[in-house]
């Protein structure tokens, strides 16, 4: 651990490292003193000795919701859920409110980021700091508009920026593209060589941590919400009388104990400590970050915040100077803060800061002729994917959190406060919130896996990603038996939740994964000569890669017209039995499965209330149990959905997460009934739907074979895991040797085969009509499932849909994510994307982002075409109806 920052002459520790350095480093830390190491607010927490006016010193005896932990969030969630009038809200603070990491925070705010969800939640920060919160307490919130531009000097990083641009204007957002000229207008001081071009956003800007959070306090105490600082939490009491989970009954404090039925826990990077009171683990770890304010720049009062996208540097004005930071290779981990580390920060590091200053000195000159005027690093906790962690616990009932905000608590924390209070209102956020869901990462996760995970997506921050990039870190967390088959067959794998997946195979080649290399740091030696990343970083081109199309073309051959092996084996299973699973499966499906003969299987969906899809499914009764697959990325949600329903409704029956237990083979094309003739006993002819108990290679398997739109034959083989090995060895051994096919030969097939929605997540949210899926929903009769209600409403509303269908009629290669124009207005997204090798045309579902009734009628009177793809590529595409 670093020795306080008190205890040490940090002059001679300068002067010591500045012998290291370049004579412009030398020179740019040649004013730093030791009285600097502090943030650049006047108005700070730490620095004033008296209590907030807001807070109170009595412990009341209950309260509705008890928030702990006084930053950005936790204040901004007291502010929101007081506001909503649900109760008594009270806030708790170990030390003083900020005295976390809000208080050393950056203080930008950046309008976007890189999904809409996320974006939304930090347009409302901005909204509440430049309007509403003034209004509310008649105070200035800290806010100062100022502005920012988003550099590259890469062509693939000005498609990604336009799409950024597209996605914040469609969200209210003010943005454009610009040239260089604007750019040196706008900042005069940047040195534009090699620049491309940027995003420019002129409502982002400045705040104060400080001044914010007493805004935000003010605000929540002006609805009644009670603030208490110094107040400790000591334990956290449960009780388990809820089936298969515990719930919050009451806090225990250093000021004596609260009852309440509801805790948030937004206490950042110390949110694990809370974690673990009610037995939780958060996939969370604590990094040092840090930035430095330099001495005045002539000339950099009024130029906007940057944000340099290559050199991995972000620069704000800061009155007359200029504070810059960014995320090292070799970031410092801290793994868990101390407990009492209130107000506090690490001596700064210059050998690990070296590289921003230089990337700074680049970009702008000038900084190379002053020094330095303050320095802070301090904790930021960090995330797997770079999302925060947000929701309630799905084995604590009345647990929720809203902690690592990946850097960006202030910029994310006013929107944030909005959705965890309206989640704790009313059950659910009003937004889309999936990608920071507490519960979406695998619950297999170990330490290792989360350390190279975190570093990964920290280190990498700013860097573009290819299109179909994989993580390098954390992989082979869950493995099969037959995973070092699959290797030996030339297997490209893919990660999907912890699950190494063969994504497409590459005959005679080895493609295995290496240990993370850390970029090279921490005294690793880095990867060099590694196939997989070859293969990947040619995958992810702009253009198709000539092999790895021709092979992917191969098994769609063989899917279609001889036989393929896929091994599915990392997709979720569950199983439901009890005296009432009827009564369970009724509700929970579209289709209703309670009609299900033994061995016999069906497709279905799962919706919500609002009767959007929260999940594509197959069901099979088998031996008088339920049997459900569906995605993988989905195997916590759904086990958490269906059991909430068994408690919600005391139904006597239990809910069984079988994942992993058994393999999953599917074997596809025409050839595979001959080939399954051959080798099993008692073999019987299928019908669509249909399966059976049988022994292969005297070994007990369960065929089913699936329901498809066309001609396709799949038959899908279960078995025990430990015999997974000797099943497929069976089967490719045989006389009809499939060959093995992986991920992406059945995406391509989707269009032709509704079982390959099982890989398919980028439908869930949408209603069913809205994607070629009402045929999988069961609406006449008397059984009430899920969603059933508002689906009917929608039919007979005879609503346009929002997503569409498109094939390309040019050539060119297409991504998810990809824009749509029609007359060279930005209409949509692509959704999804397929290359389709029988018709050798890309097919597509594209969202339409504009109003629906006003697309439709664009398209009633002229040709429906469009142009797709991005900034630099762009492709010309038809609207089809037939699918």
């Amino acid at each position: 651990m670093m020795i306080p920052t008190s205890k040490i002459n940090i002059r001679h520790i300068l002067g010591r490292i500045s012998r290291n350095l370049s004579p412009l480093k030398r020179n740019f830390i040649k004013n730093y003193n030791q009285n600097s190491h502090d943030v650049p607010y006047k108005n700070s927490s730490k620095r004033s000795s008296k209590n907030n006016a807001s807070t109170t010193s009595v412990l009341p005896e209950s309260a509705d919701v008890v928030i702990i932990g006084g930053g950005s969030v936790g204040c901004s969630t007291a502010y929101h859920l007081a506001k909503l009038d649900i109760g008594k809200v009270v806030l708790i603070e170990k030390d003083k409110l900020t005295s976390g990491t809000t208080w050393h925070s950056a203080g930008i705010l950046w309008n976007l980021r890189g999904h809409r969800s996320l974006t939304q939640m930090q347009i409302h920060t901005q909204q509440l700091l430049s309007r509403i919160l003034p209004e509310e307490t008649g105070f200035d919130s800290g806010w100062i508009k100022t502005g920012s531009i988003y550099l590259t000097r890469r062509e693939t990083q000005m498609d990604a920026l336009e799409k950024l641009s597209l996605m914040g204007s469609e969200l209210g957002v003010e943005l454009r593209m610009i040239d260089t000229d604007e750019i040196s207008k706008l900042h005069p001081l940047i040195d534009t060589g090699g620049i491309l071009g940027g995003l420019y956003s002129p409502d982002d800007g400045s705040l104060d941590p400080a001044t914010l959070c007493t805004s935000y306090i003010k605000a929540a105490t002006k609805y009644k919400a009670q603030v208490l600082e110094k107040c400790e939490v000591k334990y956290i009491k449960t009780h388990g009388d809820i089936p298969g989970k515990k719930r919050i009954v009451s806090i225990e404090t250093n000021l004596g104990s609260i009852r309440t039925n509801k805790v948030i826990n937004c206490t950042g990077a110390w949110a694990p400590y809370i974690a673990k009171m009610v037995g939780m683990q958060l996939p969370q770890l604590t990094y040092k970050i840090a930035y430095v304010v330099t001495q005045g720049i002539p000339g950099i009062e009024n130029v906007p915040h940057l944000r340099d996208l290559d050199k991995g540097v972000y620069h704000k004005r800061q009155g007359d100077a200029l504070l810059f930071g960014g995320y090292e290779k070799n970031l410092k981990l801290v793994g868990l803060v101390e407990k009492d580390f209130s107000f506090g920060l690490y001596d700064m590091d210059w050998n690990r800061f070296e590289p921003h200053i230089k990337s700074a000195t680049d970009l702008v000159p000038a900084v190379a002729k002053v020094g330095i005027r303050s320095t802070v690093c301090g904790p930021e906790s960090f995330t797997p994917d770079g999302n925060p962690l947000i929701g309630e616990s799905q084995y604590v009932k009345g647990f929720f959190n809203a902690s690592a905000f990946n850097s960006g608590g202030m910029m994310l924390g006013g929107g944030a406060g909005k959705q965890i209070a309206h989640w704790v209102a009313y059950g659910k956020p009003e937004i889309d919130l999936g990608v920071c869901d507490l519960n979406r990462f695998s619950s297999t996760y170990n330490e290792t896996w989360l350390k190279e995970s975190c570093h990964e997506h920290v280190s990498t921050r700013y860097e573009p990603k290819l299109h179909n990039q994989k993580p390098l870190a954390g992989r082979n967390l869950r493995t099969t038996p037959l995973s070092k088959i699959h290797l030996k067959d030339g297997a490209y794998s893919t990660c999907i939740h912890g699950w190494e997946v063969p994504e497409f195979f590459m005959p005679g080649q080895t493609l295995p994964l290496l240990n993370y290399d850390y970029s090279g740091c921490y005294g690793y030696k880095k990867n060099v000569d590694y196939k997989y990343r070859e293969i990947m970083d040619r995958d992810g081109s702009h253009l198709p890669d000539v092999d790895i199309h021709k092979q992917v073309g191969i098994e769609v051959e063989a899917i279609s017209n001889s036989a393929a092996i896929v091994d599915l084996s990392h997709l979720s299973q569950f199983e439901i039995s009890g005296s009432e699973s009827d009564k369970i499966a009724k509700q929970l499906f579209t289709c209703d499965v309670t009609n299900l003969l033994n061995n016999h299987q069906t497709e279905t969906l799962m919706l919500n209330e609002e009767g959007k899809i929260l999940s594509y499914v197959t069901v099979n009764m088998h031996e008088n149990k339920y049997r459900i697959t569906a995605p993988s990325q989905q195997q916590e949600f759904i086990l958490h959905h269906i059991n909430q329903l068994v408690q919600y409704n005391s139904y006597n029956c239990s809910v069984e997460d079988i994942t992993g237990r058994f393999a999953l083979l599917t074997l596809w094309g025409p050839e595979s009934t001959k080939l399954l003739h051959r080798v099993t006993d008692d073999w019987k002819d299928l019908q669509p739907g249909q399966c059976m108990s049988c022994e292969m290679n005297n070994t007990k398997v369960l065929i089913c074979r699936t329901k498809n739109t066309s001609s396709l034959i799949c038959y899908q083989i279960q078995c025990n895991m430990k015999d997974a090995v000797s099943i497929f060895n069976f089967l490719t051994s045989s006389n009809i040797r499939p060959i093995p096919a992986g991920l992406r030969s059945l995406k391509s097939i989707s269009n032709h085969s509704d079982f390959s929605n099982l890989l398919n997540v980028s439908l869930l949210g949408f209603s069913p009509h809205e994607v070629g899926l009402s045929h999988l929903c069961a609406t006449g009769g008397d059984r009430e499932f899920i969603g059933k209600n508002t689906l009917m409403k929608n039919e007979n509303r005879h609503l346009n849909p929002k997503v569409f269908n498109l094939t390309a009629v040019s050539e060119g290669t297409l991504f998810p994510g990809d824009v749509i124009w029609k007359n060279n207005v930005y209409v949509g997204t692509i959704i999804d994307c397929v290359y389709d090798y029988q018709v050798k045309k890309y097919q597509m579902k594209g969202l339409i982002r504009i109003s629906p009734k006003e697309f439709y009628s664009s398209i009633q009177t002229t040709t429906p075409k469009f142009i797709v793809g991005r900034r630099s590529y762009k492709v010309e595409a038809e609207m089809c109806f037939d699918r």
